[in-house]
This record gives C-alpha cells, sequence and structure tokens, in this order.
C-alpha cells in the first residue's frame, strides 16, 4: 500500500548513539553536519526515594486538543507537513465526539474489585464486548474529517469506503454530498454511493461479501485492538483506529487511580492493557524525571523505572539514539540489545509542549534509521500501519510515510 501523503524526501539524516557510561559514536555516516553532541545518558538513578508520586495518571479533557495544537506546531517547515496537518484535524473531530460522547457504563464494582485482586486491566479489549455507541462515533468521526478540503485523494478514498461501511451497518445510504447520510428502511447493496460517478480512480470498494456482512467495522476494530493486521483494511484502519481511542479515552476518564491495579505486565497499560505509543520524561513538581508509558489506546500514563528496557526489564547495555545535531529535540528513542526492540522518548524536559503521539508522528525517519539497524518499533501508534514484509519475512504494522 502507498502512502496516503507525498512529502518531500528529506535529506539522508545521521543519528547519534550513546550509553549509559556516556559513550558515544555515529550509528551511521556520512555525517551531513559538524554537530555531533550525543544525549545524556539516560540516568538510573531515577526512581523515586519516596512513594509520594502518581503511578498512574489518567487522561485529561483536553488531550486531544493539546495534541491538535502540537501536531501544527511540528507541522511548520516539516517535510511531512501535510500529514501533520491532517492529523492535528482529526485531533480536533476526536476531540469534538470526546466532548459530546454518550455515557458509557463501566465494568460493576464487583468486577473492578476482581481486577484489584488479580493485577488485571479493567478496561482491556478482550474482556468485554465493545459498546455500540463506538460506531456512532466512527460516523460522526468520518463525516467530520470528510469537510477537509484538503484530503488527499488516497484519504478520500479511503473515507468513502469507510463510510459506505458504517452506512451500511447503520441502515443508511451514503449521499454524494460527503459528510450527509440519508435514512433508509434497508441497506444499499453493494455501493453506498448515490452516484457512481462521485467515486474517483483509486476507489476500491469494498467487496459484496464484506458489505454483507453486518460487523465489519467492529471486526476491524477487533483486529486493531488485537494488532493483528491480517485481513486489517490498512487505508481505513487509521480512522477505525482513532474512534477506538475517544472511546477508550473516554472510558479511562471516568476511572479513579485507586480502581487500577498495579499492572502484571509494566509493558502495558494498567487500565486496558495495551502497549504504549512512547515514554515521557516528566518536568512536573511532583515527577520531574520520572518516566512514565503514554498508552497507545486510552491515553492513560504509568509510572516505569528509567533504568530499564521499557519492555523486557533489562537493564544492561541500553542504546540511546537521536538525529545528529538535533540532540535539543524533544524527541529521541532507547534501544535494547536484549529484546531488539525500541521505543521513543519525549522529554517534557527539553519541550514542556511536547505530546507522545504528535511527536511520535513527526520523527517518523528515526524510526526508519532504527530499522535498518536491525531494531523493531516497540510502540503502537494507531494512526500508523503497513502491510509490508520485514527483513525476516514478517509483517510489519508501522506504515512509512515518507
Amino acid at each position: 500500500m502507498g502512502p496516503l501523503f507525498a512529502g518531500r524526501q528529506p535529506r539522508r539524516p545521521v543519528f547519534v548513539f550513546s550509553q549509559k557510561d556516556g559513550k558515544s559514536q555515529r550509528a551511521r555516516a556520512p555525517v551531513t553536519s559538524p554537530m555531533d553532541i550525543p544525549i545524556p545518558a539516560d540516568p538510573s538513578g531515577m526512581n523515586p526515594s519516596s512513594g509520594d508520586y502518581p503511578r498512574l495518571r489518567l487522561p485529561g479533557g483536553r488531550l486531544f486538543t493539546e495534541r491538535a495544537n502540537r501536531l501544527r506546531q511540528l507541522a511548520q517547515g516539516h517535510s511531512l507537513g501535510e500529514f501533520l496537518l491532517f492529523s492535528a484535524n482529526l485531533a480536533d473531530a476526536q476531540q469534538a465526539l470526546f466532548d459530546t460522547y454518550p455515557d458509557i457504563p463501566l465494568p460493576d464494582l464487583a468486577f473492578l474489585q476482581r481486577c484489584q485482586e488479580h493485577g488485571m486491566a479493567p478496561l482491556a479489549p478482550a474482556g468485554w464486548a465493545l459498546d455500540p455507541s463506538w460506531r456512532l462515533v466512527l460516523a460522526r468521526l468520518v463525516a467530520h474529517i470528510q469537510q477537509d478540503p484538503a484530503l488527499p485523494p488516497m484519504a478520500q478514498a479511503a473515507l468513502r469506503r469507510l463510510a459506505q461501511a458504517t452506512a451500511i451497518e447503520a441502515g443508511t445510504k451514503v449521499t454524494a454530498e460527503p459528510g450527509k447520510v440519508t435514512q433508509t428502511e434497508t441497506p444499499s447493496l453493494p455501493l453506498a454511493f448515490e452516484d457512481e460517478g462521485d467515486q474517483e480512480d483509486g476507489d476500491q470498494p469494498l467487496t459484496d461479501a464484506a458489505l454483507a456482512a453486518p460487523d465489519w467495522t467492529e471486526s476491524q476494530a477487533r483486529l486493531i485492538l488485537d494488532d493483528d493486521i491480517t485481513g486489517l483494511d490498512l487505508a481505513t484502519a487509521p480512522f477505525i483506529g482513532a474512534a477506538l481511542q475517544v472511546h477508550w479515552t473516554r472510558l479511562a476518564a471516568h476511572l479513579t487511580p485507586d480502581q487500577v491495579a498495579p499492572p502484571a505486565d509494566k509493558a502495558l497499560c494498567p487500565v486496558c492493557g495495551s502497549p504504549p505509543v512512547a515514554a515521557v520524561i516528566r518536568a512536573g513538581v511532583e515527577d520531574a524525571g520520572l518516566r512514565y508509558l503514554h498508552c497507545a489506546l486510552c491515553n492513560s500514563q504509568w509510572h516505569r523505572v528509567r533504568a530499564e528496557c521499557s519492555q523486557c526489564g533489562n537493564d544492561r547495555d541500553l542504546g540511546y539514539y537521536h538525529l545528529e545535531g538535533r540532540q535539543d529535540d524533544p524527541v529521541s528513542a532507547e534501544a535494547c540489545p536484549a529484546c531488539q526492540g525500541y521505543l521513543k522518548i519525549c522529554r517534557l524536559d527539553k519541550d514542556h509542549l511536547a505530546e507522545p503521539l504528535a511527536d511520535d508522528l513527526a520523527s517518523l525517519t528515526l524510526d526508519l534509521l532504527l530499522g535498518e539497524e536491525g531494531f523493531a518499533r516497540a510502540g503502537l501508534n494507531l494512526l500508523l500501519w503497513q502491510g509490508t514484509e520485514t527483513a525476516e519475512g514478517g509483517q510489519s504494522r508501522f506504515q512509512e510515510m515518507i
């Protein structure tokens, strides 16, 4: 699958590697900048000496607005500026839907108590069925994004296919005007376009079999939640993922930290059991210097000590990478030689406006270079999907946007 956005090809960068002993070396040549200043070695003594710090941070009410603002800031002069601006508009739509999201019942108190006793995530997707309200949010999200006049053709095609599927599931049909639906008594099969001339080159309408399935979006959502790209429609996956983010963020925002047990697996979110999108080095009064992992799904943050790999717990020979000449950037990456995985680190002490998902999208060059060094991306970003084969013959979920 090709990229949704075609930006300028950035100049081939170099990135710098450092270990906890402070030694640094270039990871790639030739050098494109005379500056070669490694980031400081990640300190191993950052564990809080007292328990007076928040071990869990639940999402705030303006999270998506803050993300949109950061994306617009990062888009200025960026080679992926169009993609980042599109992502900002998507975050705006998420915030609007978050603010008007219907009330969703949380698991009952008995279930929450059992989760605490056994160290289980109370909002784990495998634990209970999706509330039907998320489909309404998905349909509204699609309608909102379709109003963007700057949508690239491939994004337009993906949204039309998604509108087609959601309309059929809801017993509606899509008119020629983007974002508009009209109620019908029976679904219109096999195509939901009012005017076939409204389709553009590159559209790939869903098959009759897919359209006939009443739960196509539900099955796609389940693949995303299971981090399984087999059978996943990669073009529509970012939009479905965005709707799922709104759903789970709204749920998580209604919990209290004392309702969530410490995670049995420190690499996964204690709220919903999902992997992180990135790590965050906090800079607040009560948590300065502490590392938290930021959940890719529900946007909660949980504390994880900095002296060890966030994924496997290895505490030896961890490497830290940043693009050469960009040592003041808030984003770097921690790579582990034991599990061969890496996770980006978003440092609020370098830029208090940095936001994990936004800064992850703006630093895809770092992903490409680390991949060439043989490290696998551990962070999950629901806006990035790819179905290309890896060097080992497997499947990668990372969608190359440049």
